[in-house]
């Protein structure tokens, strides 16, 4: 409940509202969800792509890797774009 900026609420009229969440995270820092490895959550791979998916703990690692310095280092990257350069704390959570 405290990561989103909205709240579900029960409703005497409907199921449910939606409501500001004035403690979420995202009021004060940069958040990023990252579905890994591809293949769960929401993210997919192309099919036509040799070894899209990976089949152990090392290729998660080095997929994971490779993400964090397109965010950093690629000039299209969201960071770049946001202003967040590699001396800001990173915190990543499981």
């Amino acid at each position: 409940m405290e990561l989103g900026p909205f709240w579900l609420k029960t409703s005497d009229s409907k199921p449910f509202d939606v409501v500001r969440n004035k403690y979420a995270w995202t009021n004060d820092y940069n958040v990023i969800f990252v579905d890994q490895p591809v293949g769960t959550g929401l993210s997919y791979a192309d099919p036509n792509y040799p070894k899209a998916y990976v089949t152990n703990m090392t290729e998660i690692a080095n997929d994971f890797y490779a993400a964090l310095k397109e965010l950093y280092l690629s000039p299209g990257g969201c960071f770049q774009k946001v202003g967040i350069k590699g001396e800001h704390p990173l915190f990543v959570f499981g």
